[in-house]
């Protein structure tokens, strides 16, 4: 026979009742929720661990890449801006440095 223990604890009204309205007992309710949420956190911690920080890892990769696209097109809009902002070859010979400013 399995030595059993009570645990007394205090649920929330709504949680309370749907243990209340569910199928079967509470407390095989309450024991079969406890039994499930420790076989699978001891198991497989590390390898939820693991395989969160791998799709985090990609996601920030592909997250990179489109920062990086972003900069470039920022890249090329600024240098063609500074192009069309320079006076023309024909404005720079015609005039002085410091007439062209006046």
């Amino acid at each position: 026979m399995v030595e059993k223990r009570q645990l007394n604890i205090r649920l929330p009204a709504d949680l309370y009742d749907k243990l209340n309205n569910g199928e079967g007992s509470m407390v095989g309710i309450i024991e079969a929720a406890l039994r499930q949420y420790f076989d699978t956190s001891n198991v497989s911690d590390d390898s939820k661990d693991v395989s969160h920080l791998l799709t985090e890892v990609e996601y920030l990769r592909s997250e990179n890449n489109k920062l990086l696209e972003l900069l470039s097109r920022e890249q090329i809009k600024s240098m063609d801006m500074q192009k069309k902002l320079m006076p023309s070859p024909e404005e720079i010979t015609k005039k002085n440095w410091c007439q062209f400013w006046r």
